[in-house]
């Protein structure tokens, strides 16, 4: 097994959040020390706009959340559902984010990530303090400061200077993850398998620990992450060559494949999100 880096341009998103609350998003380049490691940082206000809900789609992202409500903060760990959710969210709260690429997180992590969690309303929520070592150090320069960019750069010192790999098994389902994203989720698992080297069993089984979700989900995910947000951008576009170019069979299964993550089909789901900004 080749050691892969990430070489796709596959972005994951949340629409509705980045539309409506981010005041600040700083997206990770190819030449950054956090490539590979972190998709994007973020900065939320909820008092933003008059919307009392989010729309959260499944992504296949852990994110580290730092959340400001009037004098106390929360940091937590975020798994999105496996199915999209609408959050109800609080006009005084705001929030910072790190979004990490998948499989990455296992390189800090201490505990496995199926061990301290609480799902509330399709989101579930890891003690970040049992995962990342040293959080506390990374917790005071956060808090620290209202600076949009001097949390950038704590991030980038605290979360880039990591190169040691904890263990073999968390590289192993980094690698895993590396694979299925850097060909936007048109392999099988059979395919996986082949390049890992490893039975399905055994590599639901890192999924399980490293990732937070398997390896068949994750894979959908993506492929239904990278299709949406291509069709966002050329909403007008024949969703038959939709559907050849991600890798779907034809558009019955893409309608499936949506409907099962997204509950809607795709022109539904980009009217939902989208129609805000077509007016």
């Amino acid at each position: 097994m080749e050691s892969l880096l990430l070489n796709s341009p596959y972005k994951p998103s949340q629409p509705d959040l980045e539309q409506k609350y981010f005041v600040n998003s700083y997206k990770v380049e190819e030449t950054n020390v956090l490539h590979g490691k972190v998709w994007e940082i973020y900065q939320y206000e909820f008092s933003t706009v008059t919307s009392n809900t989010i729309t959260v789609l499944p992504d296949g992202l852990i994110e580290l959340v730092f959340n400001f409500k009037q004098s106390q903060v929360n940091a937590y760990l975020m798994l999105a559902s496996t199915e999209s959710s609408s959050i109800e969210v609080d006009h005084s709260e705001s929030g910072f984010g790190v979004r990490f690429v998948p499989g990455w997180l296992g390189q800090i992590q201490n505990p496995p990530l199926s061990s301290s969690r609480r799902t509330l309303n399709g989101l579930t929520y890891i003690n970040s303090a049992e995962v990342i070592s040293n959080f506390d150090f990374l917790f005071q320069q956060i808090i620290s400061t209202d600076s949009f960019d001097r949390r950038v750069e704590y991030c980038k010192a605290f979360f880039g200077g990591i190169e040691r790999v904890e263990n073999y098994q968390s590289e192993l389902a980094r690698q895993a993850c590396l694979y299925l994203i850097n060909h936007n989720g048109k392999k099988t698992i059979s395919d996986l398998e082949r390049y890992m080297g490893y039975s399905s069993r055994y590599i639901r089984k890192l999924f399980s620990q490293f990732v937070g979700y398997s390896p068949k989900t994750m894979n959908e995910i993506i492929k239904f992450q990278d299709s949406f947000h291509h069709f966002s951008t050329e909403p007008n576009r024949s969703l038959s060559d939709l559907a050849c170019e991600f890798g779907y069979y034809d558009i019955s299964h893409m309608n499936r494949a949506y409907i099962k993550l997204a509950k809607q089909l795709p022109k539904s789901l980009y009217h939902n999100l989208y129609a805000e900004r077509k007016l």
